[in-house]
């Protein structure tokens, strides 16, 4: 199993773009879970808050990053599972 830490710092700005398009407050902590085949594909992918208070259009941006990111660097000859929470602070920007 790999960290989502290098995964998020590396991509927290496509993050951060998908937390300011809502108009309304979102989850401050949200878990990511990513499933790769042996291949790097991407087989399964999910995004979940604390309360599952989540709006759709944020979740489905998040997932829609999460998949479009490349992870070749990361095949396994079993696949390989990410798991890990992305955590945002509203008002700031990187």
């Amino acid at each position: 199993m790999v960290s989502a830490e290098k995964l998020s710092l590396s991509n927290m700005g496509e993050f951060r773009k998908c937390y300011e398009q809502t108009t309304s407050p979102e989850p401050k902590l949200v878990c990511v879970a990513i499933r790769l085949d042996e291949v790097g594909g991407v087989s399964y992918v999910d995004a979940a808050d604390e309360v599952n208070g989540m709006r759709p259009e944020f979740r489905s941006c998040l997932i829609s990053v999460l998949k479009s990111l490349d992870y070749q660097s990361l095949k396994s000859k079993n696949g390989l599972d990410i798991l890990g929470p992305i955590q945002f602070s509203p008002g700031l920007s990187n």
